[in-house]
């Protein structure tokens, strides 16, 4: 054997397969970039969400507070209303009694 054929060497020659299957390679993983790129936007959006949504369920009670603590207060002025309704019609039926 001669020592040239021992030792690796670089060739110029490069097989048109070999470059059909770098490109391929090349372009699937391009997609595969991309679809990744869009799956990750759509999971931030739905992160984004759901904080929203976390955030509303946070504050629910207190909202549920403030709407208990208006409904009293409606309440108590009908009740004021009612008496004073009643009050007048006391007055004007003793009114018409005379």
């Amino acid at each position: 054997m001669d020592r040239r054929d021992t030792h690796w060497r670089i060739n110029k020659e490069i097989p048109v397969s070999t470059l059909v299957v770098l490109l391929t390679q090349t372009v699937s993983f391009i997609f595969f970039l991309a679809k990744q790129d869009t799956r990750l936007t759509l999971l931030e959006e739905r992160r984004q969400d759901d904080k929203a949504a976390a955030v509303a369920i946070v504050q629910l009670p207190e909202r549920m507070l403030r709407t208990e603590l208006q409904v009293s207060t409606i309440a108590k002025s009908v009740e004021r209303l009612e008496i004073k309704l009643d009050q007048q019609n006391a007055d004007s039926a003793a009114r018409g009694k005379r």
